[in-house]
């Protein structure tokens, strides 16, 4: 999985191991450590200081309706996040990303902006209390320019869990920026599991 989809993958294999025969996390959103117990208080007072330690605070600045996908793809390709996606990926997010709008006309955003946001508020922050060791082969892919490649966050990762990670070039999409070398380095993690 990628990204916060990653999260809930390596929670649902640490709770149902059964299940899985391994995981690869893509850039995950873990937060470690002492973050993790803060983002945890925060969560329990609903403080709107949760936004900003998770990626919800990005999610409420993002931009929702454009009057065309021409316009969104105009507006959007040159914006840091889109414009190292390669330039199939970025013509399927232009494609499936962004529906028809019905009631103010034009295009909007498939998946609701607030839909987004909520889910980015519920990002697992119980990581500071023990765990258990996965009981499947995980590997953690981590993005060379993302957010997530600070202090020591795959090392900590390494620590808790045992789970081997790889420092990867591009930003937090890079699989959207390097999609054929990220298939085949996918393809590699999971014949080494096998």
């Amino acid at each position: 999985g990628h990204s916060l989809g990653s999260v809930l993958t390596f929670q649902a294999a640490l709770q149902r191991p059964e299940l899985f025969q391994q995981v690869i996390m893509i850039d995950p959103p873990l937060i470690m450590g002492k973050a993790s117990f803060a983002l945890h208080f925060a969560k329990m007072l609903k403080l709107k200081m949760v936004d900003t330690m998770s990626p919800a605070a990005l999610s409420l600045r993002r931009r929702d309706h454009w009057e065309s996908r021409e316009q969104a793809a105009e507006l959007l390709r040159p914006k840091g996040f889109y414009n190292d996606f390669d330039p199939d990926c970025f013509q399927a997010y232009i494609d499936y990303a962004l529906t028809e709008d019905r009631v103010r006309g034009g295009v909007e955003l498939t998946i609701a902006k607030m839909d987004e946001v909520h889910i980015f508020r519920t990002n697992p922050s119980l990581w500071w209390l023990p765990q258990g060791k996965p009981q499947v082969p995980m590997h953690l892919m981590i993005a060379e320019e993302g957010p997530f490649i600070g202090p020591g966050f795959p090392q900590i990762v390494k620590k808790k869990f045992g789970i081997p990670y790889q420092i990867v070039e591009g930003s937090h999409m890079f699989p959207l920026e390097r999609p054929e070398e990220t298939v085949t380095l996918i393809k590699t993690l999971i014949q080494e599991n096998v």
